[in-house]
This record gives C-alpha cells, sequence and structure tokens, in this order.
C-alpha cells in the first residue's frame, strides 16, 4: 500500500506530517504570505485496489475528504490541541490491548 506523504500542496495549502502512529496524524498546515498556521488531525484512509474508467489504482492511503470531517479529521489553531485529539483517538487502541492482555 502506498503510504500517504508526509509532505505535499492541496488547494494552495502547504501540509507537514508533524506526527503519525498508526492511521492517526497530525500535520501543519499554512498558506504562503506569512498567514498564521493551524494543524489538523486526522484517520488516515487506506483505500484497495481498484480501477477507474479501466485504469488500475493501486492501494493507497488518502487524507480525509471534506465531507469527512469532524468525523475522521479536526482543524485546531495549535499544535498542542491538535495532539490532544490524536492522543484521544489513540486511547481506544491501548484500551483494547489493555483488555486482551487480561484476557
Amino acid at each position: 500500500m502506498k503510504p500517504l506523504p508526509e509532505q505535499f500542496d492541496k488547494s494552495g495549502w502547504h501540509l507537514t506530517q508533524v506526527f503519525r502512529k498508526g492511521l492517526v496524524a497530525v500535520f501543519k498546515r499554512w498558506k504562503d504570505g506569512g498567514l498564521k498556521p493551524h494543524f489538523e488531525t486526522i484517520r488516515i484512509r487506506e483505500n484497495p485496489d481498484y480501477a477507474v474508467h479501466g485504469n488500475p489504482i493501486p492501494a493507497h492511503e488518502s487524507y480525509p475528504g471534506d465531507t469527512a470531517w469532524g468525523q475522521h479529521g479536526w482543524t485546531f489553531d495549535t499544535e498542542e490541541q491538535a495532539m490532544a485529539k490524536a492522543k484521544e483517538l489513540l486511547a481506544p487502541i491501548k484500551r483494547v490491548k489493555r483488555a486482551a492482555l487480561a484476557s
């Protein structure tokens, strides 16, 4: 599976990954021109192989789209806020692992 790039541009924005664990990541997002950067916490999407008009598209990771915002992506003013959300998203994983170990 092709991983999500650590740096890319999208719709005039520059994005750089500042944290990743599993399928949870935090990206710094900014535009040229002195605008204050902000941070996005996301659940990385995993897309299987598929074809578009007969052209094969290999399995790849992707950034959540606009319609998934609030469910798979969140925007924050500070890196600390974004990291807190990432830790919240990772917490259920830790609880499941602890429960399995207790069994």
